[in-house]
């Protein structure tokens, strides 16, 4: 593939990139959602406990995931990133369906983790890609509907597991998301071109440094930069939340409410599209209160994960069906507010050829706490309150709750990360790398 100018192409066709790399990140969630909405007749075949169920949504996932994708980051920004991003999703289509033929706890696992290995090298590379197609005013709305393919992905895998289970059983459900990944891989290739780095960052500054800078540097700047430094630690607890509601929300409504596996596929798959207009809106709002003051771009993430605790509560502690999904349309749509707006602010204030590693950097801390400690947390904490003080399927409701109060820490950190963003923001990017300019510091502060 050759370099491709995104500035002197249709514009219809930054778009379809767009579309392109949404399918591409569906499949992605939808390959790992699976095992969730599946976890109960999982559970009852293989003879797992909660516990191996949550080290299997979540541990044994993030830890090839998040740690994987670093390095094949670091490889993409050097790299073509389009057959990067084409290879990792060839293998994790390949381990998707692979975990079909499990058939124990320990195969499950490495299918698993070989299913992490594989979507490690899908978000860092796509999201690098579409920063070089949109220009910084309009980044967070591009990738914000880059985003709708994990809600997207989400609902269709919880709608075709659920129907799957009960007509073929399990196994057949992964076979076919396998499928779906083989066929997508060699469409994208022939039809997503490799932009030129940096193409639509006007006035970005030059740095020779930056191509050549280790992972080491890349973290130091990172870290330098107190905006992204709090916004990252914020984004790593609402990861927690996240994967807490959404790993254990199946397993919670056919355990307490007694709701077939059909039904709640269906219930869940309509509240992912819930959770894919939070994504729009968070991006949306992000460029458009962005424009008065850029600060709100992260000051909304506050506000909406402010709300996040009494919905949970609403959706767990409810003894009615209907009030709990009521609640739980409220907090699906907050949940995803904040992925526009944190992968662009990451894209935004980096120089174009460290943005697939900052990608990974950021993809790492919110996975393998969230997506790694999340779930476990949740069926640890599940399996004491049930088996040692006799909870029941109480249990699990007051598991989840625990877990979702991570989010008043997520608020405090957004709101400091705001604070310091006009300072980031004025800063000279093509100092970040030099030597004798180890700290990198702004040369003034910008009006409010």
């Amino acid at each position: 593939m050759t370099r491709f100018e995104p500035t002197s192409g249709p514009a219809w066709y930054r778009w379809y990139v767009v579309f392109a790399l949404g399918v591409l990140y569906a499949v992605s969630t939808m390959d790992r959602s699976l095992l969730t909405i599946l976890q109960q007749p999982i559970k009852e075949e293989l003879g797992l406990s909660d516990s191996q169920l949550g080290s299997l949504t979540g541990l044994a996932f993030a830890a090839f995931y998040a740690t994987l994708a670093i390095p094949i980051a670091r490889f993409a920004d050097r790299s073509n990133r389009m057959l990067v991003t084409c290879a990792a999703l060839t293998l994790w289509s390949v381990m998707t369906a692979g975990c079909g033929v499990a058939g124990g706890f320990i195969t499950l696992l490495v299918f698993r983790m070989g299913v992490g290995v594989g979507e490690a090298g899908g978000y860092p590379p796509a999201a690098s890609i579409l920063s070089d197609y949109f220009p910084s005013g309009r980044r967070a709305t591009a990738l914000a509907l880059f985003g709708l393919g994990a809600p997207i992905g989400s609902t269709v895998g919880l709608f075709t597991a659920g129907w799957l289970n009960e007509l073929w059983g399990w196994r057949g459900a992964f076979f076919l998301a396998g499928g779906v990944g083989l066929v997508l891989a060699p469409i994208l290739l022939f039809t997503v071109r490799e932009p030129r780095r940096g193409a639509s960052d006007v006035g970005t500054e030059a740095s020779p440094n930056a191509q050549s800078a280790s992972l080491l540097e890349c973290a130091k700047v990172l870290w330098r930069l107190k905006t992204i430094r709090y916004l990252y630690l914020a984004n790593m607890c609402h990861g927690f939340a996240v994967y807490a509601n959404s790993s254990w929300a199946p397993p919670f409504y056919i355990r307490v409410f007694h709701m077939p596996t059909a039904r709640v596929a269906v219930w869940l798959g309509l509240l992912s599209i819930l959770g894919a207009l939070g994504t729009f809106l968070g991006g949306f709002l992000a460029d458009r209160l962005g424009k008065r003051d850029p600060r709100w771009r992260i000051w909304m993430l506050a506000i909406a994960s402010s709300i996040v605790i009494p919905a949970a509560m609403g959706q767990y502690l409810s003894e009615s069906v209907a009030a709990s999904l009521a609640a739980a349309a409220l907090l699906y749509l907050l949940l995803t507010f904040f992925v526009g707006p944190t992968i662009a602010m990451g894209q935004t204030l980096v120089l174009p050829h460290m943005r697939a590693t900052t990608a990974a950097i950021m993809l790492m801390m919110y996975n393998v706490f969230g997506l790694g400690l999340g779930p476990l947390t949740v069926g640890v904490l599940s399996d004491v309150l049930t088996q040692r003080f006799g909870l029941g399927t109480d249990g699990l409701r007051y598991a989840v709750v625990t877990a979702m109060c991570i989010e008043a820490l997520a608020v405090t950190l957004y709101i400091v990360s705001g604070r310091h963003l006009l300072i980031d923001m004025a800063r000279d990017r093509s100092r970040d790398f030099s030597p004798d300019e180890p700290t990198a510091e702004p040369a003034a502060q910008p009006a409010n």
